[in-house]
């Protein structure tokens, strides 16, 4: 099965977008046992593929 991300026509380089729902597994963090993944997460466009933007997730907070 395969699984794609549709952009908008014509990206511009260094465009950011916005995930909404992650098709692949992204790490984010862990704490004991637990290993959390990214639900959605923000991407820029390279000209050919979208890089994760991993910034947004360098500071994690976990409450409760």
């Amino acid at each position: 099965m395969e699984a794609f991300y549709v952009l908008p026509p014509n990206p511009v380089l260094g465009e950011r977008f916005y995930i909404p729902e992650m098709i692949e597994d992204c790490f984010v963090t862990e704490f004991w046992d637990s290993i959390f993944l990214a639900g959605s997460w923000f991407a820029v466009w390279n000209g050919v593929d979208l890089e994760l933007d991993k910034s947004v997730f360098e500071q994690v907070y976990l409450i409760g």
